[in-house]
């Protein structure tokens, strides 16, 4: 068969979300549905999803992410003030970036953006089943002034985000099935974005410098993660 004709066969097979394609700076930008994929991670996870409510918190749950601080004064936000167990679910995001070579000799990188959420616990996120993708970030090598980069790089990232960006502003109705299948609505707001030195400092649109203290703060700072939004811990 052709890659066309096997493609085909594939989508009649098996669900497939439909990949956006966008074109920026005459660069192909391919994004999934986020209300799509985040429907299909919790159809492969919900047997490991955790509940969390406003009462979830100081139990024995050890150090997970879902039993701490952060998220108890995420639930006072004006935006989950009206946050119901029954009716609604809170699914906080967590965002991974990081840019791989797509050829043997490194010469084309590209740049996934994938998620989770913190409502899995530690064994759950650390497995390849439980991560979606978002979309894919191209490479911005035919781009040599660093500002037409960084501007290209966050171009290519609201075009990405943008279902989730919707997502946040409207809370989708989602399926989740634990006994019994029922529809809620979920909370989604950003808990963690995951990425290397490049990758932070390009979000953050730092100027590239690889000496003094930079390697240190992103990759050996010992501090607990659960704290790492204090300034004074």
């Amino acid at each position: 068969h052709s890659r066309d004709k096997l493609l085909c066969l594939l989508r009649q097979k098996f669900h497939c979300p439909r990949i956006h394609s966008t074109t920026i700076s005459k660069c192909e930008v391919f994004s999934f549905p986020f209300k799509d994929m985040l429907q299909d991670l919790i159809d492969s996870s919900w047997k490991h999803l955790h509940s969390i409510t406003p009462h979830s918190f100081g139990h024995s749950h050890g150090d997970e992410l879902w039993n701490s601080k952060w998220m108890a004064d995420t639930f006072r936000l004006p935006t989950h003030n009206d946050f119901n167990p029954d009716t609604d679910v809170m699914l906080p995001i967590i965002l991974y970036l990081d840019k791989t070579g797509t050829d043997v000799l490194q010469r084309y990188s590209l740049e996934p953006l994938l998620f989770t959420t913190a409502a899995l616990n530690r064994e759950s996120r650390e497995n390849r089943r439980f991560w979606r993708h978002l979309g894919f970030i191209p490479s911005a090598k035919s781009t040599e002034d660093s500002r037409d980069s960084l501007q290209f790089y966050h171009k290519c990232l609201a075009v990405i985000l943008n279902d989730f960006r919707l997502a946040q502003q409207n809370p989708p109705i989602v399926r989740i099935i634990n006994g019994t299948s029922r529809n809620v609505k979920a909370h989604l707001p950003i808990m963690i974005i995951l990425g290397d030195q490049v990758s932070q400092d390009t979000l953050c649109c730092r100027r590239k410098a690889n000496a003094g203290g930079a390697g240190r703060v992103h990759r050996s700072c010992m501090c607990s993660y659960l704290s790492t939004d204090d300034h004074e811990a």
